[in-house]
């Protein structure tokens, strides 16, 4: 049985290990959040910063916590309990049936079950289960000074830090914090076929413990419910395992779109990328529509990659410079450790010298989206190469060439900023 945890009680850690419990109290007509310590005007800015979703769901449960029962409702059945909640329904149940409470503005509820379909619907009466919750409530929602001898103001907050507006848009604290935690599998080699551009990312957290963590997986299991992550696996190489964000269309709008995200995402559980530990951020660019010609696609794309690597300043872009898990082509190492890998092929070619720690992802996945575009004009055909040797201004202009509008607007200042001059060998 899951208890009432999306409106009763929340507890966490701050960063230097103190134990933060958090509960909604009403004390007579006011609606304040019970603390169990004392908190700086700092912190408590920040922990309301972090439930400014839910404070909108507090005073609807306020208007339905001071309602009085409706004359005609249902007897109280005492038999009822809590089986499950989230944020906006509580299922409550007698053992052999379940059904469904929703709390909606006015201090309105309904309910699920038949006597409520059939009978009280539109009338304002409550059925047992209504009932049930309203009870419940009020004795969740009845001050305790001696757990809870500090307060807070339930108040709106105009201006949130991106951390916070994060989990807003996830729904709010109470929300992430109601789900389940995702399930580490195990590192999956299969690949999906596309016969459009598109890329996949594979994002590595390199801390695997403390409140963080915990924050962290259940963050994950709601991105997986929108449909933006793929998979949640372990890695060998870092303990916080490795994220694989949903395949996506190789556009602008969408490489927005998640390098957002994923910076969002470091930023609100920041203490896991403090970590000695390497971690990567990889980019698989979808070269299927050229699988019958997979014996060339390395000799045809090795000349444009070898160019970059001399003309550009790679660590500028993607947060780290060649290193061994990403050695320079010519490196006298495996070619999966290449910092582009041609050994997924026929399926996509891998850019594996993002930084999660260090690097920008708008700006590394900005880079994959200039290399998906260079790569498939080069195939196609469509792309001179120029000479390794030319000027910076001829490198962009021609680079340019391969991007739309919108595109070069973004990723040709990247380029600008990280060239080299032709010396730089």
């Amino acid at each position: 049985m899951i208890p009432l945890t999306a409106y009763s009680e929340i507890a966490f850690t701050t960063s230097d290990g103190v134990e933060i419990r958090l509960r909604p109290q009403l004390y007579g007509e006011d609606l304040v959040l019970g603390v169990n310590r004392w908190l700086s005007p700092q912190v408590a800015r920040a922990v309301l910063e972090f439930l400014k979703k839910d404070i909108p769901r507090f005073y609807r449960l306020r208007a339905f916590l001071l309602s009085e029962v409706p004359e005609g409702s249902s007897e109280e059945d005492t038999r009822l309990f809590i089986w499950e909640s989230s944020p906006d329904r509580v299922e409550l149940s007698s053992g052999r049936e379940y059904h469904t409470v929703r709390i909606l503005e006015g201090g309105r509820a309904e309910c699920s079950c038949p006597d409520f379909q059939n009978r009280r619907a539109g009338t304002g009466t409550w059925c047992k289960h209504i009932r049930a919750l309203h009870r419940f409530l009020r004795e969740t929602f009845s001050p305790n000074a001696v757990m809870f001898p500090y307060c807070l103001p339930l108040q709106e907050i105009d201006e949130v830090p991106p951390s916070a507006k994060f989990i807003e848009e996830l729904g709010g604290l109470y929300e992430v914090l109601s789900h389940p935690d995702a399930e580490r599998g195990s590192y999956a080699r299969c690949r999906d076929v596309y016969d459009t551009p598109t890329l996949g990312v594979e994002f590595e957290i390199p801390g695997g413990r403390g409140a963080e963590m915990v924050l962290l997986v259940k963050v994950i299991s709601v991105l997986k419910n929108r449909g933006l992550v793929l998979s949640y696996e372990r890695d060998a190489s870092v303990d916080g395992g490795e994220i694989k964000l949903t395949p996506f269309p190789a556009t602008i709008e969408e490489v927005l779109k998640r390098g957002q995200l994923l910076k969002d995402l470091r930023d609100l559980v920041k203490g896991l990328f403090v970590s000695s530990a390497p971690a990567g951020l990889h980019v698989h660019v979808n070269m299927w529509p050229f699988r019958e010609r997979l014996g060339e696609i390395l000799l045809i794309l090795l000349p444009f990659v070898l160019l970059l690597q001399r003309r550009f300043n790679l660590a500028a872009i993607f947060g780290r410079g060649l290193n061994s898990y990403a050695t320079g082509i010519e490196a006298l190492v495996p070619p999966r450790y290449w910092w582009v890998n041609f050994m997924s092929l026929p399926h996509t070619v891998e850019i594996r010298l993002g930084c999660s720690k260090h690097g920008d992802p708008v700006k590394i996945l900005l880079m994959a989206l200039f290399m998906q575009r260079a790569f498939w004009a080069i195939m196609e055909g469509r792309f001179e190469l120029p000479s390794p040797d030319a000027s910076g201004d001829k490198l962009i202009s021609a680079f340019s060439q391969l991007l739309s509008e919108e595109e070069r607007s973004y990723i040709v200042p990247l380029l600008k900023e990280a060239l080299l001059s032709p010396e730089r060998d």
